[in-house]
């Protein structure tokens, strides 16, 4: 009988062994998402920060001025001029090319003689 109550109290031990591990392992996992959820809202954080920074610039008169300035948009009543600069293509000749050469024989009688001709190898 003593044997018997030894088994079941090491049988209950080892049970509670078991169960606590894996309580601690499930904590464990709880812990490391905890963690990375708050980096996540700190990053969130930082990111409203700046939107907030960039909507007060927005309402900065000045600054809504110099991004029309940069993407080229006038007042109303102003006029926009925008240069071009167009470089002049080189001629054929300055460039060392030469007019095809005319051939010699009508272009018929190429023709004729590719497709009359019998093929010679």
């Amino acid at each position: 009988m003593r044997r018997l109550l030894v088994a079941l109290v090491a049988v209950f031990c080892l049970g509670l062994i078991a169960i606590y591990s894996g309580r601690l392992l499930v904590e464990e996992q709880v812990r490391r998402d905890l963690s990375a959820m708050q980096t996540r809202v700190a990053a969130e954080h930082e990111r409203q920060q700046e939107l907030q920074a960039l909507l007060a610039q927005a309402d900065d008169p000045a600054a809504v001025e110099a991004f029309a300035r940069e993407a080229n948009l006038a007042r109303q009543g102003e006029t926009v001029f925008v240069p071009f600069i167009v470089a002049p293509t080189p001629a054929a000749e300055s460039a060392g090319l030469s007019a095809p050469a005319r051939p010699t024989r009508p272009n018929w009688q190429l023709w004729w003689d590719l497709l009359a001709a019998p093929s010679r190898p």
